[in-house]
């Protein structure tokens, strides 16, 4: 969950200017190489189903469409957290 701004100054001040901090909206605006940052052992691959064009329009819409208070619902019902042993 993201902190504060005044959390993020004080990590900041805490590593005496050795971090940068970088924001994305989305995966789709992160780098390859920025990418590569985000994998680590936690990481799970999930499958993916193409949609043939004339089925993928209604797909996109609701994935990045404008409904975000349905698609947050969604998600949520949908998500997954793993419990640590």
């Amino acid at each position: 969950m993201p902190g504060s701004l005044q959390q993020r100054d004080a990590r900041s001040a805490k590593l005496r200017g050795k971090s940068e901090n970088t924001r994305f909206k989305g995966l789709g605006e992160i780098s390859p190489n920025e990418f590569a940052q985000f994998i680590g052992p936690e990481m799970r691959l999930s499958k993916i189903e193409y949609a043939p064009k004339a089925e993928s329009g209604p797909i996109f819409n609701f994935y990045m469409g404008k409904n975000t208070p349905e698609r947050k619902d969604y998600i949520m019902d949908k998500l997954v957290v793993p419990v640590a042993d």
